[in-house]
């Protein structure tokens, strides 16, 4: 068992990693609210795949776009959910620089190119979703494992509508014809 002193430390690990920590942690009742309001980002993610060689990529920045939040920003873009969605952008890129060959036969991998569209939303916490331990499982290491339960809102079920919805917004117009979404 190893101790270690100091003023202050700072955890930095994954959502339910950190709660993972904590709880196995001898926290007593500070521990009472950890994994509690469980907090994550929603993603949406598609390929647009086109029929087309992919062109050499001398700047990877050059095939990446970042579209900032753009809901819930104005009165314009006021949506019936809180908080809003970004969406990212890579590509077109071969179809072996993304380990995705197998989305079109063999023979043609070297014709296609593929661009990921990912639209990442902001959940906020509620009480039915949280982190706890299942002590009669452990992982390699011999850790309780972690049981993530998981419910959407109403509102991120509408959120998650648009973010889909936005993505295919976006791609309509990148594609060439013959390209698969």
């Amino acid at each position: 068992q190893v101790h270690l002193r100091a003023r202050s430390y700072i955890l930095a690990a994954s959502p339910i990693e950190t709660a993972r920590i904590l709880l196995c942690s001898d926290l007593g009742k500070a521990a009472a609210n950890v994994g509690q309001g469980f907090v994550d980002h929603m993603v949406a993610s598609y390929v647009l795949l086109e029929p087309a060689p992919p062109e050499p990529i001398h700047d990877p920045l050059a095939i990446s776009a970042l579209v900032e939040s753009f809901v819930n920003v104005d009165d314009d873009s006021k949506r019936s959910y809180p908080g809003g969605f970004t969406i990212e952008l890579t590509g077109p890129v071969s179809l072996s620089s993304l380990d995705m060959e197998r989305m079109v036969p063999r023979s043609e991998e070297d014709s296609w190119r593929a661009t990921q569209i990912h639209a990442m939303g902001e959940c906020f916490p509620h009480a039915d979703r949280f982190v706890t331990l299942d002590h009669s499982e452990t992982d390699v290491t011999g850790r309780p494992i972690p049981r993530i339960h998981m419910s959407w809102t109403d509102a991120e079920e509408k959120m998650a509508e648009d973010m889909k919805n936005a993505c295919a917004q976006l791609a309509d117009p990148l594609a060439i014809p013959g390209s698969k979404l």
